[in-house]
């Protein structure tokens, strides 16, 4: 079984679900722990997720129903199309069937924008957490590995979004990660 391109192999099962399979073990973490900052990852996940859909309904969608009163296309320069790909089907978490076909706005994508702020929000804290050496790329490598896989399957492995929407969502994805770290960590300071 070819488990990069085969979407039912174990791998990409997890990465069509990760979203739920990460809260549910930061949850589990959380418990052993008690480690704050796993705590603040778990609510960020949500909040990312909640993010998601501001971004796609509040934001986008307006967008692009006051573009389509100008212009019949759907592809647009640059930033592509806010819609899915044609034919996209199982865009959730879990596959459902061959005729699960969803017409839900496409951008940003949700699974990129989880990935690149887990991602992110993981990056930071490993490094604030563990002191770890500036020149030890490893775990910039697996967070940077952990976003692209992520994109790269939501685009080629499951054709449910285009390569703008998992680059904007990763991207907003990363600035969130950024602000909402930052702001658990002058959180904490102040209430210590």
């Amino acid at each position: 079984m070819d488990i990069i391109n085969n979407e039912h192999s174990y791998l990409n099962v997890f990465f069509r679900g990760f979203p739920l399979y990460i809260s549910i073990v930061m949850f589990l973490l959380y418990l052993y722990s008690k480690n704050d900052y796993i705590f603040y990852l778990l609510i960020g996940i949500q909040i990312a997720s909640i993010l998601t859909l501001i971004f796609k309904y509040c934001i986008f969608y307006p967008i692009q129903l006051f573009i389509s009163n100008f212009t019949d296309t759907i592809d647009y320069p640059l930033i592509g199309r806010f819609t899915r790909p044609d034919g996209a089907k199982n865009c959730g978490l879990i596959y459902i069937s061959d005729e699960n076909y969803s017409y839900s706005p496409g951008m940003p994508s949700g699974h990129s924008l989880s990935a690149s702020f887990i991602s992110t929000y993981f990056y930071l804290f490993m490094n604030e957490k563990y002191n770890i050496n500036k020149d030890n790329n490893s775990i910039f490598g697996f967070s940077l590995l952990f976003t692209l896989y992520t994109m790269y399957s939501r685009v080629y492995i499951f054709n449910v979004h285009t390569l703008q929407q998992t680059v904007i969502g990763a991207y907003i994805g990363y600035i969130f990660a950024v602000y909402y770290y930052n702001f658990i960590k002058k959180f904490n300071q102040e209430t210590k």
